[in-house]
Parts: structure tokens; C-alpha cells; sequence
């Protein structure tokens, strides 16, 4: 669905990514997984056509982004959703036109399909009622919440989520990444999700591509990278995660046990 092939590109005459190669099957969710700084922003905007790289290039359902008139990417994206990090609401409109506004702006339907969807998409993210507050009246965690609706309004294919839970309180940011797992469950999107917060995230991804220094540093499944003797990997992970949580062996699996158990 998704391919990356080695992709370079510099900004301010440093390079960030150095390189970059990844693939992600259709249906699959992936984690993007690094420290601050390390490009993975700059990777997602690559994948979605919004800048494109020094070399390289990136193929989305076989075509090549770099080829595409601008009328052929515009269709493109019209099957691609993006969570952007600070959510990108508009702050003059109501939540129930922040949602709506896709809709109207690139879509032919009526006003009335309009209403039933945005209707249909906020009780999806649990915000039935809050159609006519402003982004400034509701908290950060519903407005990540109304942001997630509005990426979702015109039933994208493809995903992505720049550091969803970033600035909530763990609390909602668990309930942030829940909320994605159940609609990556519901409608079988391909998705990637650029994170930092681990291991919790590890219990809705199929697959977890580490970034460090500009390439890709490992690549695969939640449990293998709990178990991957790579010392950047192991120094990222412990640094990432309560010493009482980090163990090398076996945390995802035990993660996902335990989360499966709590929704039992």
C-alpha cells in the first residue's frame, strides 16, 4: 500500500532522512517509533505528498508521488487522512465545522449527508453534543478527538498520525490510542503512527519501524523489537519506558496480555 525507497532529504543544509526504505501492507497499522528530532514528521509528510525529497520516492497504491500532476495527487489524497500533531482545527469554526469543512470543500454531497456523517463521526469519537463549541472552549484531549473525526470524515484508506497523544495527560493520551486502535479495527485502514509513547502503543500496531539518525534502525513486530540486542535500540527502549515496565524480553507480549485481560 505504502513504499519508501530510499528517501533523502535535507533541510537547512542538515540531512534528515539519510536514506529511508519502508513498505507497509495494506491493512497493516505501524508504529513509527523515535526521539524528537529524529525526522519522523518529515517522513509522514513525504509519505502524504506535502514535501517531497532530495532522491528517492515514494509509491502509494504503485504510484509514484514525484509523477503525479497536481489534479492526480489531489485524487490521491482524497483517500488519505493526516492527524497532524497539534491537531490543525480551525479556530474560527465550530467543532461541527471543522469536520463538516472537508466535506463541503472537496466533496459533492448534500447538506443533509453532511449533517448525518459529521453527526455519524463525532458519536464515533464520543463527542455527541459538542457540535457547536469552538476548539478554544473543549481540552486538548477532545480536540485531538474532533481533529481524528475530521481526518476520518471522507472514509480515508490510509492513515497517519503525527504523535497523537503529544501534550495530554497519559490517562487520555491511553484513551487517544484505544480510540485509534478500535477504528483501525472497524475499517481495516492502513495506517502509521509516529509516536515516542511506548510500550502502550505497541498493543494496536502490527509492526514497529524504529528511526535513528536518519535511516530506519530496525523494523518488526512489537515483540521482536522488545527483544532486538541492537544498543541503540535497547538504550532507546529503556530510556523510553519505567524501569519497573522496560524488560527485554517478552513486554509486548505481556502488554498486550495484560490490556486484552482489562477489555475482558
Amino acid at each position: 500500500m505504502i513504499v519508501a525507497e530510499d528517501l533523502h532529504r535535507s533541510l537547512n543544509g542538515v540531512g534528515v532522512l539519510k536514506g529511508i526504505s519502508l513498505e507497509v501492507e495494506e491493512g497493516e497499522m505501524a508504529a513509527l517509533i523515535g526521539g524528537s528530532g529524529e525526522g519522523k514528521t518529515v517522513f509522514l509528510k513525504h509519505l502524504a505528498g506535502l514535501m517531497q525529497p532530495d532522491r528517492g520516492r515514494v509509491l502509494v497504491n504503485g504510484q509514484d508521488l514525484s509523477g503525479l500532476r497536481r489534479k492526480e495527487l489531489k485524487r490521491l489524497r482524497e483517500g488519505l487522512g493526516f492527524l497532524f500533531q497539534g491537531g490543525a482545527l480551525f479556530q474560527s469554526m465550530t467543532v461541527y465545522e471543522n469536520i463538516a469543512f472537508p466535506l463541503r470543500e472537496k466533496t459533492d454531497m448534500s447538506e443533509a449527508d453532511i449533517d448525518e456523517r459529521v453527526k455519524e463521526e463525532l458519536a464515533q469519537v464520543g463527542l455527541e453534543g459538542a457540535e457547536q463549541k469552538y476548539p478554544a472552549e473543549i481540552s486538548g484531549g477532545m480536540a485531538k478527538r474532533v481533529a481524528l473525526a475530521r481526518a476520518l470524515a471522507q472514509r480515508p484508506s490510509i492513515m497517519m498520525f503525527d504523535e497523537p497523544t503529544t501534550g495530554l495527560d497519559p490517562t487520555i493520551g491511553h484513551s487517544i490510542q484505544e480510540l485509534i486502535g478500535s477504528i483501525h479495527e472497524r475499517f481495516g485502514l492502513t495506517g502509521i503512527l509516529a509516536t515516542h509513547e511506548i510500550p502502550h502503543i505497541f498493543r494496536i500496531v502490527d509492526t514497529v519501524a524504529m528511526l535513528y539518525e536518519g535511516e530506519i534502525l530496525f523494523r518488526g513486530t512489537p515483540e521482536e523489537i522488545m527483544e532486538c540486542e541492537k544498543p541503540s535500540v535497547r538504550r532507546f527502549l529503556a530510556d523510553s519506558m519505567p524501569p519497573e515496565q522496560y524488560r527485554l524480553e517478552g513486554t509486548a507480549a505481556a502488554a498486550r496480555s495484560e490490556y486484552a485481560e482489562e477489555d475482558q
